[in-house]
């Protein structure tokens, strides 16, 4: 008897059925997105201190290496001390570094991005009437230009929305695309 990865209508059947099962999980998970999605999002509430401990150690581990290596260099002191005392001393100093880098950051940058927010809120307001006078200069000249009316432009503009809310209507689109999946 033929193995049935020799047998090509076997192997087409095996094909088959896959891509059945898979289509049959891809319709299930589709209608029960909210369900898979709170999964997910448990799933990654769960591994996401897992993930940012391997962060750290991975970030952390180059200046570690680098200062065990220089302890083991200094004469008097390498010699004398066990390597798990050399280890724990780069351990502590790269953790106060890391430490003392991101009280700095929280020290020093993070009150200048709050005053650059603040002055940007602060000014935000000229900016917006020096926009639209520009706005509303660039129009009149344009619309002079075409002999339009601004109340012909909210007549366009209201066309135009009403017709794009009705093309895009969901029931519209969903039978739409039913239609051409069919």
């Amino acid at each position: 008897m033929q193995n049935w990865k020799e047998n090509r209508y076997m192997r087409i059947s095996v094909y088959a059925f896959f891509v059945v099962a898979a289509s049959i999980v891809l319709l299930m998970l589709a209608q029960n997105v909210t369900k898979v999605m709170s999964w997910v999002s448990l799933f990654f509430d769960i591994i996401s201190p897992f993930i940012w401990g391997f962060a750290f150690a991975y970030i952390l581990n180059y200046p570690y290496t680098w200062l065990r290596e220089m302890l083991d260099k200094i004469p008097k002191i390498g010699s004398k001390m066990s390597r798990s005392f050399k280890a724990a001393i780069a351990i502590i100093l790269v953790y106060a570094v890391f430490i003392a880098l991101v009280v700095l950051f929280f020290y020093a940058v993070v009150p200048q991005i709050v005053t650059a927010i603040s002055d940007f809120v602060r000014i935000l307001p000229t900016y917006i009437e020096g926009f639209n006078v520009w706005f509303q200069g660039f129009m009149y000249k344009y619309l002079e230009r075409f002999d339009l009316s601004m109340d012909n432009i909210y007549d366009i503009l209201t066309q135009a929305g009403e017709r794009i809310s009705g093309e895009f209507d969901f029931a519209t689109v969903f039978n739409r695309a039913v239609d051409i999946v069919l």
